[in-house]
C-alpha cells in the first residue's frame, strides 16, 4: 500500500465549523514526515458558494510536496446555491495549479453523506462530481502529469441511490475517467463496535463496496480502493494503545483485502486539552509529542508500504 497522512491540525466537528487549536508547526511537520516515510500528504482545498470560508488546510502544502512526497489533494465542493459550473471551473483551475506536485486528486469530499462541512450537504452534488471529475482528467492527462483521480464515499446504505446516480449522470465518460474509489471509514468512533468484531466489519465494507456500489456506479469492481481516510480518536475514555490497536487492525485488514492505499487522519490533535474526540485524532498531541500510535503507525508504513 501507500501510506498518506493528514498532517493540519483544523479536522470537522459536530457543527459547522471546523475544529481550531494551536496553529501548525511547519517545520516540525516537515521532520514528522520524513521520519514516518509516508510518499502521501493530504489536503484539503475548495470552491466555496458564496465565497469568503476559506478552509483550505494545511496552509501552503506546497511545501510538503518535497523529498519524494506527493499530495493527496482534495477538491471540495461546497456550493450553497448548486454552482456545477462553477465547480468544474474550480477543479481545471486546480489541477492546473497544484497537479504538478500531486500524486492522487480527489474530486469531492464524502459526497453521499449529507452533514455540514461535507460535500454532500451541497445542492447537486452528484452533478458536480460526475461533471467536475472527468474535466480534472482531461486536464492532468493535457498536462502530462503522472496522477491518479477519483472520489470517496463512507459507507452507505445499498438503496439510496447515490452509486446509481452516478451511472446516471455520468455514463461512459464518468467510468472511464475514474482511477480509484476511496473509502472513508472510523469504525468504532461514531457507533461502538468490539475490537475483535473490527476486522469483519472493514472486511464486509471493502467487499460491499467492490460487490454491489461499484457495479451500480458502472464502475469496474476490479478498480483501484484506497482508504480515503481513518483514524481513532484518544480521550478521557479512548485510551492510546486501543487507538493504536484499532489503526493497526484497519490496516492489515485493507492490505489483506487488496487496498492499494491508506491515509491516517490524521497525524496531531486539533487541540489535546479539548476532551471532545473530534479534537484527538492525532496520532501526535497538539504540541507534536507522539502517542503510541505514533510509533506502531511507522512500523506498518514500514512494513507494508510499496
Amino acid at each position: 500500500m501507500r501510506f498518506g497522512v493528514y498532517p493540519g491540525g483544523p479536522a470537522g466537528g459536530e457543527g459547522a465549523e471546523l475544529t481550531v487549536g494551536p496553529p501548525d508547526d511547519p517545520e516540525r511537520i516537515q521532520t514528522v514526515l520524513a521520519d514516518l516515510s509516508v510518499p502521501l500528504v493530504r489536503c484539503y482545498t475548495g470552491f466555496w458558494d458564496p465565497p469568503g470560508r476559506d478552509w483550505d488546510t494545511p496552509a501552503d502544502p506546497l511545501r510538503y510536496a518535497t523529498d519524494g512526497r506527493g499530495l493527496d489533494l482534495v477538491l471540495q465542493y461546497q456550493s450553497a446555491s448548486g454552482d456545477v459550473a462553477g465547480f468544474v471551473e474550480f477543479v481545471r483551475e486546480r489541477v492546473r495549479a497544484l497537479g504538478p506536485y500531486a500524486a492522487t486528486i480527489q474530486v469531492c469530499e464524502e459526497p453521499n453523506l449529507d452533514r455540514p462541512l461535507l460535500d454532500g450537504s451541497s445542492p447537486r452534488v452528484r452533478e458536480a462530481l460526475t461533471q467536475a471529475l472527468p474535466v480534472a482528467r482531461v486536464e492532468a492527462d493535457a498536462l502530462g502529469l503522472d496522477v491518479q483521480v477519483g472520489f470517496n464515499v463512507v459507507p452507505a446504505a445499498p438503496d439510496d441511490g447515490f452509486f446509481t446516480d452516478l451511472a446516471r449522470l455520468g455514463g461512459a465518460e464518468f467510468a472511464a475517467a475514474v482511477d480509484y474509489v476511496a473509502l472513508d471509514c472510523f469504525p468504532d468512533v461514531f457507533f461502538p463496535i468490539p475490537g475483535e468484531r473490527i476486522a469483519d466489519a472493514v472486511g464486509g465494507l471493502i467487499d460491499g463496496l467492490r460487490r454491489r456500489s461499484l457495479p451500480a456506479a458502472g464502475l469496474d469492481p476490479g478498480i483501484e480502493l484506497r482508504i480515503g481516510e481513518h483514524g481513532w480518536p484518544t480521550g478521557p475514555e479512548r485510551d492510546e494503545r486501543t487507538q493504536a490497536d484499532r489503526i493497526e487492525t484497519v490496516v492489515r485488514t485493507a492490505a489483506k483485502h487488496g487496498i492499494t492505499g491508506y491515509t491516517l487522519f490524521s497525524l496531531r490533535d486539533s487541540d489535546s486539552t479539548v476532551a471532545d474526540l473530534y479534537h484527538q485524532f492525532g496520532i501526535m498531541r497538539s504540541d507534536y509529542t507522539p502517542k503510541i500510535a505514533y510509533g506502531r503507525f511507522k512500523e506498518l508504513v514500514a512494513e507494508i508500504s510499496t
